[in-house]
């Protein structure tokens, strides 16, 4: 499976890597809505944290579709390859909450979202397999 710590063992200061892409997709309103999206109950809960996350989740989802595609994988029978999908949901999120959490202007969040982690895994999923779909050109 893809490792998401590979591309920080080269090298690399994670502090760079996407912080063009935060201070650019960063919307005024961001925290705003994250932190009514944490104050709720029930399934309106669930569209308000996908709302405040999908934008972040982004390019660690696009990651993991590479990592799957770099492996040979990115095929219409592993689609619904339950156990690729999963670990590389779960990767996808530990390296995001990593990242997210480095900086100090979100740890109240990550911190918040990390309590949510089944439903922010949920929504990886759903986000890597419309990224693998549409790559494979069936989106």
């Amino acid at each position: 499976m893809y490792s998401f710590g590979r591309d920080f063992d080269e090298g690399l200061k994670m502090d760079g890597i996407f912080r063009e892409y935060i201070e650019r997709k960063n919307s005024a309103d961001f925290m705003d809505r994250a932190s009514e999206a944490l104050s709720g109950n029930g399934i309106e809960i669930q569209k308000k944290v996908f709302d405040a996350v999908s934008i972040k989740l982004a390019p660690f989802v696009q990651a993991a579709v590479n990592g799957i595609e770099g492996a040979g994988f990115l095929d219409i029978e592993n689609v619904c390859n339950k156990q690729l999908i999963e670990a590389a949901a779960s990767d996808a999120c530990d390296a995001a909450f990593a990242f997210y959490g480095q900086f100090e202007e979100y740890a109240d969040m990550i911190r918040s979202f990390c309590a949510r982690r089944f439903l922010i895994e949920c929504i990886c999923r759903q986000m890597i397999i419309t990224e693998f779909l549409y790559r494979i050109n069936c989106l």
